[in-house]
């Protein structure tokens, strides 16, 4: 019997080969489209602008994000529903598995996860569930927290096409689909205790956008848009699982977002100076994980019963 075409699909998307050439595919159009965004722009004269007192809080802004992922570390964790596990477990656990996130597709840091569980005995389908809830909670909190930037008084004045219904909308459909997708398999007080760490990293993340907006002049104005818009490139980039840690995809899409109410210049430096924030908290929360994983099981010995479930 011939095989079905969601069986060939799947069969391809597990062939390393069609995996490379997706992520060159995504990457290489990324590319170009940024080349045409940056060809009749100039940083130059912007960066040369930065004094001192702007590259220190950037440096500050690195460490602040380091911080905010402790908060996504610490949501992740509750799912796990095991009051053994406490902050310095989560973020052994996550902070070593951030650095394969900037290998091709968002899957290997998820899959480092598990493998580190199993060092110490943690049920498998457990950190399934509280992955897969991390991942669910990721689109519905950046939605929810980019609508809240978006419907800020005049925020979206000069744009085009305006973002806030969509959002508002998908952040209602993907409510409703977790609700039902949770409601069996976690209890509600897990499922808000995740999210509130979550809302929290994601206004905080945006928040850092912000202040690369006022770092490179933006109105007090657009300063929300500039916010909600930046998470709108940054899911685009999560969703898109081929481009490692987002690479290129959520600049592309922040160009794309940013430039109609901003600029492209001052759109190109908030992305690229996110993205360096982003790389400097990326490496301080790995250092973290580290320095925890060194304690060996004696730190993070946990006998861990299944998830509760209703």
């Amino acid at each position: 019997m011939r095989a079905s075409l969601t069986d060939r699909l799947r069969t391809w998307s597990r062939d390393p080969m069609v995996r490379r050439i997706g992520t060159a595919l995504v990457l290489g159009i990324s590319a170009l489209f940024l080349l045409r965004s940056v060809r009749n722009v100039d940083l130059t004269a912007m960066l040369a602008t930065l004094g001192a007192g702007d590259i220190a809080l950037l440096a500050v802004c690195c460490i602040a994000y380091g911080a905010l992922l402790m908060l996504l570390a610490r949501g992740w964790s509750i799912a796990l529903d095991v009051p053994q596990v406490d902050w310095r477990h989560a973020v052994a656990i996550y902070g070593t598995s951030v650095l394969p996130k900037y290998l091709p597709g968002s899957v290997p840091q998820y899959l480092s996860r598990h493998v580190l569980s199993q060092r110490y005995g943690w049920p498998a389908s457990t950190m399934a569930r509280s992955s897969v809830l991390e991942i669910a909670l990721h689109v519905l909190c950046s939605l929810a927290v980019a609508a809240c930037f978006l419907l800020w008084p005049g925020s979206t004045r000069t744009l085009v096409f305006d973002w806030r219904f969509i959002v508002v909308g998908l952040t209602a459909l993907a409510a409703v689909a977790i609700t039902l997708w949770a409601y069996r398999r976690f209890r509600p007080a897990i499922v808000f205790r995740a999210m509130a760490y979550q809302l929290a990293f994601f206004a905080g993340f945006a928040l850092l956008a912000i202040v690369c907006g006022i770092v490179s002049g933006v109105p007090a104005n657009d300063l929300p848009a500039v916010g909600g818009l930046f998470l709108l490139s940054w899911l685009i980039s999560f969703v898109v699982p081929l481009a490692p840690g987002g690479l290129g995809v959520r600049e592309a899409a922040g160009v794309a977002l940013l430039s109609g109410i901003i600029g492209p210049e001052s759109a190109l430096f908030v992305l690229a100076a996110m993205r360096l924030i982003t790389l400097g908290g990326d490496v301080l929360m790995i250092g973290a994980g580290y320095l925890f994983q060194r304690g060996g099981p004696s730190v993070l010995e946990s006998s861990l019963p299944e998830t509760s479930v209703r």
